[in-house]
């Protein structure tokens, strides 16, 4: 029963510990009562998979009620709190840091939520250090690709993109999309303000991920933007020459 239970939710669309499935269908039930908690669990996946928000919020507080020492009850909780209300899903993640039992790798990834909190709640520099702290504790890919966007958030691209880059590694995927991103984000941004300069600067940092004929075009936008008219209509030629068959 448990693990034919586990593989069916492991395709919902929520995140949920299979150490909470193993302590509480860890056993088979074989035609007996089912018990109260089981059910209440039960009832918590089915609404989380089938997307009743405030169903499932309900008994994942009922749940943490009844096993206050389950942390993993009390950070469901919060990241469900934080789409209407990051302050609050923060006050919940926050307290759990006060706890003793909340050490190690566990403290970790409290922290991560926590930093989640602060970058929804637009405290960038109080995301920066949760997020910090958590990588010095458990060091991973979704650590760093948060860490990323709130460098990023807070205007420093050096670090967002550096970040993003350990992100990757981490991953194995070696897709370099999210670094193309942040990059192709400050080069709009750049724009934007008007300065050249440091457009020049983000754009040549995205032309080492991009392909020959990305690189081109936007050579062909510096020359557009720095007035030279003719090297940008060389440049389209280029690209063009790139596209003959």
């Amino acid at each position: 029963l448990f693990w034919s239970f586990v593989f069916f939710f492991s395709f919902a669309a929520f995140s949920f510990p299979v150490s909470l499935l193993k302590k509480f269908f860890g056993s088979r039930i074989d035609g007996g009562k089912v018990p109260k908690d089981q059910k209440l669990l039960f009832k918590a996946l089915k609404e989380g998979h089938y997307g009743n928000e405030k169903e499932y919020l309900r008994s994942l507080r009922e749940l943490a009620g009844k096993h206050p020492e389950e942390i993993d009850f009390f950070i469901m909780a919060g990241d469900l709190v934080r789409k209407t209300s990051p302050l609050k899903a923060l006050e919940i993640h926050r307290e759990l840091l006060f706890r003793s039992a909340t050490s190690g790798k566990l403290r970790g990834k409290v922290l991560k939520h926590v930093g989640e909190d602060y970058l929804l709640a637009g405290k960038e520099a109080k995301a920066v250090n949760a997020l910090r702290e958590s990588s010095k504790i458990d060091d991973n890919c979704e650590v760093r690709a948060l860490l990323a966007k709130a460098y990023e958030s807070s205007g420093n691209i050096e670090e967002a993109s550096e970040n993003m880059k350990r992100s990757i590694k981490m991953s194995e995927t070696e897709d370099f999309k999210p670094v193309k991103d942040i990059f192709a984000r400050a080069v709009i941004d750049s724009q934007r303000k008007g300065n050249n300069d440091e457009m020049d600067r983000w754009i040549n940092e995205l032309k080492i991920y991009s392909t020959k004929e990305e690189s081109l075009l936007l050579s062909v936008k510096q020359a557009v933007s720095s007035g030279k008219e003719k090297k940008a209509l060389s440049l389209l030629k280029d690209v063009v020459q790139e596209n003959i068959p």
